[in-house]
Order: C-alpha cells, then structure tokens, then sequence
C-alpha cells in the first residue's frame, strides 16, 4: 500500500508534528550546536532592537545554557 504526501502532512511536519516530533527551532539549534562544537546557547528570536531613526536600542546577549 502506497501512502501520498499531502499539503497536511507538509503542514504538520514543519511544525514538529506528524513523522518529525521536532520544530524548525530546535533543528537549527541541533545543526548551529554541531557547528560551535557543541556549546549550546539559549534560543531567542529578536538579536536586536532599532527605533524609528535606526539606532540600536536593545541588543540580545547570547546565553550558554
């Protein structure tokens, strides 16, 4: 028996559902880890922060964890 892919499947699976049972987020931070010789820093999403005229007003520090 065959199965087909569907757009569903995609859906789930990017989300860390389905066959995956993992997020994008956590993939990128197994692949950045293999790369820095395995020092694991906590995950944020915004690195930096500017206002209106472009300056930098908050900037994220990385965290080992």
């Amino acid at each position: 028996m065959r199965v087909r892919w569907t757009l569903g499947d995609t859906i789930t699976f990017g989300i860390g559902q389905s066959a995956l049972l993992t997020t994008p987020l956590n993939q990128a931070g197994v692949r950045r880890r293999a790369r820095q010789r395995r020092i694991r820093h906590a995950a944020h999403l915004v690195h930096l922060v500017r206002d209106a005229s472009g300056r930098v007003t908050q900037t994220q520090q990385r965290e080992v964890v």
